[in-house]
């Protein structure tokens, strides 16, 4: 075959121990080394590629077209890496470079994007990258200033460090919802970012991971983010709100504040937005510290055991399994195993075999009840019970005939569960996602009547609470309002 040089084992190696390659997966790599006893290097259609025994990995590109395709085969062997550097805008000896590249489309086959692939391909403006990628490397898009966009896989688990850093047309992106870190740098200086939403599981934000992304206006920070680390949102000149979900989320500690600034001014930072946390949060803490506005989000929610306080009020009518069920040795059972008491779930169910003879009661439990176990001991008569109470079933979400303002999860009271429903909805419609509310429901929480549900809504829920039900003061939405 011509143009073809055979390269020794031990250089080929080497080669992928200095990066050469890119890493990848242990189980992978691994297999994949022990196969490939050489590999020979040559030239196909612009692309300079290493061929393995199973597999070809991608080396170089060297090309004028503005839009590039990348196989999925080559001589029948999957393409399953793009080395570092690959499409790095160069300039070649002949004058040309990757510039030219308007768009990408990758292999369905590839499982590894390294280091610096599309650094500095200026004209780039969309990308996909396949389902199969599991790794992207650092500095991956950087400096692609036409980037506008960019569809990641959903295997991914890392943004890593860079990886956007000046993509200065790139206004929003998914964050795929396995990542659990976004890295250092790796949207620093995205000025047309308008709006990110980081997955539940992200649990860490790096070192200037935002810093100056001067269109960003609001981000939210999962309860799982344990830590921001120094300069994250330094330099965001329109960041008006940063809600903090993990009241344990710590801050950097500096004399100068900058991890959350719109500015810096002769070598001080200023922010004259709003930090959203929780009552005795280390938000507030950071907050009170460094004299920023805090809101409150209210007091730290319980450990989401919120079912099991719904249902203790049940137990009271355990009385009534009593006069109504024949096998009195049900209830001796409910009151004597104390172990499956505590778990809630066999006097929760319990409770439904009244709900024959008394569907007031029974309206107000229904929600765990019917759905909770109904494999226990008295399945049997739910069973043949159910013909004069088929209402129930209509009525175990909400036993109210409307929902009043204020009562999201209309349970016929207002409470911290009301507001944390409203800020649920409000974290999911601002990440792009459905959100979890009927129109009922956002009608009820949509306090001010604007429209929406926002932070706004929350705060009035939540006061509306503490005044009324907690302070105990005469208080009505139209005094909250004003």
């Amino acid at each position: 075959m011509k143009g073809l040089r055979k390269i020794a084992v031990m250089q080929a190696a080497c080669l992928l121990m200095t990066g050469g390659a890119v890493m990848l997966p242990a189980a992978q790599e691994t297999a994949m080394l022990a196969s490939a006893a050489d590999y020979t290097e040559e030239e196909y259609e612009g692309f300079t590629i290493r061929k393995y025994e199973t597999y070809v990995e991608i080396v170089k590109y060297k090309g004028s077209q503005t839009e590039v395709t990348v196989p999925d085969y080559i001589d029948e062997l999957p393409v399953l890496s793009l080395a570092d550097d690959v499409f790095n805008s160069y300039v070649f000896p002949d004058g040309s470079s990757n510039s030219t590249i308007l768009s990408m489309t990758l292999p369905k086959t590839l499982l590894n994007i390294g280091k610096n692939v599309f650094h500095g391909c200026t004209k780039l403006e969309t990308i996909a990258i396949p389902d199969s990628v599991t790794v992207i490397g650092e500095g991956v898009f950087s400096g692609c200033k036409a980037l506008n966009s960019v569809q990641l896989s959903k295997k991914l688990k890392k943004i890593p460090d860079s990886a956007f850093e000046s993509c200065i047309s790139l206004t929003g992106i998914g964050i795929p919802e396995k990542v659990t870190a976004i890295g250092g740098s790796a949207f620093k200086g995205c000025t047309a970012l308008k709006e990110i939403s980081l997955p539940d599981c992200c649990t860490a934000v790096g070192e200037r991971a935002f810093m100056n992304c001067t269109n960003l206006k609001e981000i939210v920070l999962p309860g799982n983010v344990a830590a921001l680390e120094a300069q994250a949102f330094k330099d965001c000149a329109r960041l008006e709100r940063v809600i903090v979900l993990n009241p344990q989320c710590t801050f950097p500690e500096s004399e100068n504040p900058d991890t959350i600034c719109n500015f810096t001014l002769n070598g001080t930072s200023y922010y004259t937005g709003a930090i959203c946390s929780y009552e005795n949060s280390a938000a507030k803490q950071y907050a009170e510290e460094n004299e920023l506005e805090f809101i409150s989000l209210g007091a730290v929610p319980p450990a989401t055991t919120a079912p099991a306080v719904t249902t203790s009020p049940a137990v009271t009518t355990t009385k009534t399994v009593t006069t109504t069920t024949a096998p009195v040795t049900t209830t001796k059972t409910v009151t004597a195993s104390s172990a499956p008491v505590t778990t809630t779930k066999a006097a929760v169910t319990t409770v439904t075999v009244p709900a024959s003879t008394k569907p007031a009661d029974t309206t107000v439990t229904a929600k765990p009840a019917v759905t909770t176990n109904a494999a226990a001991s008295t399945a049997k008569p739910v069973t043949t019970a159910p013909a004069p109470t088929a209402p129930v079933t209509t009525t175990t979400k909400n036993p109210y005939t409307s929902y009043i303002t204020g009562d999201v999860n209309g349970d016929g009271q207002i409470s911290v569960d009301d507001a944390q429903l409203a800020l649920k909805e409000y974290t999911e419609v601002l990440s792009g996602k459905k959100g979890v509310l009927s129109a009922k429901q956002r009608d009820a929480a949509d306090i001010d009547a604007n429209g929406k549900v926002t932070v706004e809504d929350v705060q009035i829920i939540l006061k509306y609470y503490t005044e009324r039900y907690v302070a105990g003061k005469k208080i009505d939405w139209a005094d909250l309002l004003k």
